[in-house]
């Protein structure tokens, strides 16, 4: 409108012209680009002016963990309307929804959010059926601490974010494989017995430590709990990470 006030008949330009325009490879890549700047304007001018404030106990874990930053990461889905499914290669379908009408095709948020600066480092939108793994942006996460659930379960991932600096700790499985070569308790006492054996070979009520070779041969500390008031599979919860024991 703004456009074709100012000109005569003969240049208006028609909304099919941006509608084109809009699609385009082109503008999605200037629109990311533009909205990975504004980010990055805001979290850097705030980011040292936030560090200032941040509570002593949360100062001396970064100190320890020598990180200066913890990140989580996840993703969400995004159901789309039946009409606007069409424009993507949505392959993949959600829950059902609460007013019991079939799922719709999605797609997936994925982002990285800094818990110092109190931004985003990242936000990506892809297709429902991609792997979550395959949207961690590597070259973002150094020197940080990493927090993400199972479903970012994959040890390349996580041999890259140690050369990177950076620190993880991810949701395990209960059933994680792997050779025991170091075990302790809730004390510190090493448990020379379990050296060699499989992590389901602890009783599952037993609160440990270890460390495990992995199939691919890694190392690997894991961190096993028991919780008597959780819910079946809730019962243990197990963490992967590479923060050292000490």
């Amino acid at each position: 409108m703004n456009y074709n006030r100012y000109l005569n008949d003969e240049l208006k330009m028609t909304h099919k012209c941006i509608h084109k325009q809009l699609n385009s490879e082109e503008s999605l890549a200037l629109v990311k680009a533009l909205a990975v700047q504004v980010m990055n304007l805001i979290s850097n001018r705030l980011a040292k002016r936030i560090r200032a404030h941040l509570i002593d106990s949360l100062k001396n874990l970064l100190s320890l963990l020598k990180v200066r930053d913890i990140v989580l990461i996840d993703g969400t889905e995004l159901d789309l309307r039946d009409s606007c499914a069409d424009n993507f290669d949505c392959k993949g379908k959600g829950r059902d929804r609460l007013d019991v009408s079939s799922a719709r095709s999605e797609l997936k948020l994925h982002v990285a959010y800094s818990l110092c600066k109190q931004s985003f480092i990242y936000v990506d939108v892809f297709e429902a059926v991609a792997s979550e793994r395959d949207r961690v942006y590597r070259e973002y996460l150094q020197d940080c601490l990493v927090i993400a659930d199972r479903g970012y379960i994959d040890e390349d991932l996580e041999l890259t974010l140690i050369k990177a600096g950076a620190q993880f700790l991810i949701k395990g499985r209960a059933n994680t494989n792997g050779t025991i070569i170091d075990a302790y308790d809730d004390n510190g006492h090493r448990l020379n017995q379990y050296t060699g054996k499989k992590l389901k070979d602890i009783p599952h009520k037993m609160n440990v430590d270890v460390t495990i070779r992995t199939s691919k041969g890694n190392s690997l500390r894991i961190i096993r709990r028991y919780n008597p008031n959780g819910k079946n599979r809730d019962k243990i919860s197990v963490l992967r990470t590479s923060i050292q024991r000490s």
